[in-house]
């Protein structure tokens, strides 16, 4: 090992093959027929596995369980699903103690594949259960969402109702032979519901046969509710016309409340996109439903109310605690018309509300009553009060037909309000008028081939009374007023009684119109003797006048005319009447003068 170098290890030394070459894989087996095989087979079927094994089956009997953790365990009637016959595909869930059944059209195939005829919450808590539901549009067909539903029923309280997209319609025929339609309430609600909202109502009444109204009954009449429900609907198709389409007279109003919401006890809101007709598509057979005698009677029965707000527009609605009584929830056939007494709103003492908040209207109204015994906080008429259409004259007003006509063309009242007290009251114009210069010359002030229009409020207050027994705070109206009248310090019950209606001292504290009064009078503790005629109607008119403790402060922008025609109360007159007036409030026409300052015109 001294001087010697180690001997290298064969470790990394190539190794030499000494024997035959290899043979090469042949390519028979790629290119062979399928009985060879193949490398690669797939396959999507799993393995199969064989196991002899089994769980325990155990079964936990529900001995002393909380019954709300029993019904957390089981989706059986907290979530049902279905789909009508065009494809729209609806869920309806249940948060909280309760179970909802719900029953289509077909209940015997069962298959939840038809229109909704029932649907009926059991078991729910009116503090704890909420129940919502929601609407996918088919994805066969163009729809427009929505699935039609003929009733609901809770015997006990919910807390909230919400089913977007379902909308309240008859969907199912009468059960028994000769039975009439609608037997029964469409909604059941006894032991109350703090909040009802769904999408539209669609009723249809044929004329022809002896079809019941639509109610929705909230709460029981021996039992008072806790809460006050808030009613959110869509938009009330209220029609009562014939099913064969023949056509039906023209101006007979439609006095019983054919969609009938009753309350028993207070409102806290009750909202609506619009209350009219269902729209005739075809503008030949508007004259088979006219407006006037095809639009029912919507009803709102409480007492007391919150908010009345509809966004749209609103015919023939009445809110009161008058009306019809319910019908029995029971099905039977044969059930005949209550025969209960009937009352009418503004009839009796005791018909109206206890009070009224604040009730607001957007769109045009037309037959709009609010009968309130108590006093009303604020009213809001963006559109006016009264439909003009037919019962004002001037070639403003043309381009109608005889079907569009409102209800102040046949002689009725396009609008009624009954308080103890009124705190503000606003109305706006029902439409614009358009004007032109009758000079030629001055159509076009601008550019050529343009015309200058001049926009003016147009009406205002058509064929409306509006009566308190006490006073009104403010009131600011935009627009003329024709056959109508505001008056305070007016008892409406002795009125309807034949008595004298001035009774009490009352005062219009603040008055503001910019409009002219047509055959229109304001009034506090003013009116008329046995003649019916205010002062300037002739020339011995206001000789027998009742003149009271009254007093009207404010400006009317306008002028006044006595074309011949009556107020909404069946008085003569125009012009603004009290026995103190502070403004340029006409009659007199000139300036008037208190403590030594003329106020002109």
């Amino acid at each position: 090992m001294w001087g010697r170098t180690p001997k290298p290890t064969d470790r990394h030394r190539p190794r030499r093959h000494t024997g035959v070459l290899e043979w090469l894989e042949p390519r028979a087996l790629l290119t062979g027929p399928p009985a060879f095989g193949r490398l690669f087979a797939p396959s999507f079927r799993p393995p199969r596995t064989v196991s002899h094994f089994s769980p325990p089956l155990n079964l936990s009997l529900p001995v002393g369980s909380d019954p709300h953790i029993l019904a957390q365990l089981d989706n059986d009637g907290r979530n049902i699903s279905g789909k009508d016959r065009e494809g729209d595909e609806y869920f309806i869930t249940v948060h909280g103690p309760g179970v909802v059944i719900v029953t289509d059209a077909t209940p015997n195939d069962g298959v939840l594949d038809d229109d909704i005829d029932t649907i009926r919450i059991v078991g729910a808590h009116p503090r704890k259960t909420y129940v919502t539901g929601q609407v996918v549009a088919s994805s066969r067909v163009i729809t427009d969402g929505t699935v039609k539903f003929n009733r609901l029923i809770s015997e006990n309280g919910v807390r909230s109702i919400i089913l977007n997209g379902f909308n309240l319609t008859n969907t199912v025929p009468p059960p028994y032979e000769g039975q009439p339609l609608n037997v029964g309430p469409e909604i059941y609600l006894p032991g109350g519901v703090s909040v009802l909202q769904f999408n539209n109502i669609e009723t249809f009444i044929d004329t022809n046969s002896n079809d019941q109204p639509f109610e929705i009954v909230i709460g029981h009449p021996t039992t008072p509710l806790r809460q006050r429900p808030h009613l959110k609907i869509g938009r009330i198709f209220n029609t009562v016309a014939a099913a064969d389409g023949s056509p039906i007279p023209n101006g007979t109003p439609r006095t019983d409340p054919t969609v009938n919401f009753l309350v028993n006890g207070g409102t806290g809101k009750f909202e609506a996109v619009s209350i009219s007709r269902r729209p005739v598509l075809d503008p030949g057979l508007e004259y088979n439903e006219p407006v006037v005698s095809a639009t029912g009677r919507t009803a709102l029965r409480t007492k007391a109310a919150d908010l009345v707000k509809v966004y749209g527009s609103a015919r023939n609605f009445v809110v009161s605690r008058a009306g019809r009584p319910a019908q029995p929830q029971n099905g039977e056939p044969g059930i005949p018309i209550p025969t209960a007494p009937t009352t009418q709103p503004f009839q009796s003492p005791f018909s109206g509300l206890r009070r009224l908040r604040r009730a607001e209207f957007g769109g045009p109204t037309d037959a709009v009553g609010l009968d309130v015994d108590g006093p009303i906080g604020t009213l809001r008429f963006r559109r006016g009060i009264g439909d003009p259409t037919g019962a004002v004259p001037g070639q403003t007003n043309l381009g109608f037909n005889a079907a569009q006509q409102g209800y102040p063309s046949f002689g009725l009242l396009g609008g009624q309000i009954r308080a103890s007290r009124i705190h503000h009251l606003g109305v706006g114009p029902n439409r614009l008028v358009l004007q032109t210069p009758q000079d030629p010359d001055l159509m076009q002030l601008g550019r050529k081939g343009s015309t200058t229009f001049f926009a003016r409020p147009g009406q205002a207050l058509t064929s409306v009374a509006i009566t308190t027994t006490g006073s009104i705070d403010d009131v600011h109206i935009v627009g003329d007023s024709t056959n109508s009248q505001i008056a305070a310090g007016f008892d409406y019950k002795s009125y309807i009684a034949g008595l004298d209606p001035t009774r009490t001292p009352s005062a219009i504290r603040r008055f503001k119109q910019r409009g002219n009064l047509v055959d229109s009078v304001v009034s506090a503790s003013y009116t008329p003797g046995p003649d019916g005629d205010y002062p300037g109607v002739t020339p011995t008119s206001g000789n027998d006048d009742i003149v009271g403790p009254g007093g009207v402060r404010g400006r009317l922008t306008g002028f006044r005319f006595y074309a011949g025609g009556t107020t909404a109360l069946n008085y003569r007159g125009a012009g603004v009447f009290a026995r103190r007036k502070d403004g340029h409030l006409p009659p007199p026409n000139g300036p008037t003068r208190r403590h030594s300052v003329a106020f002109r015109p």
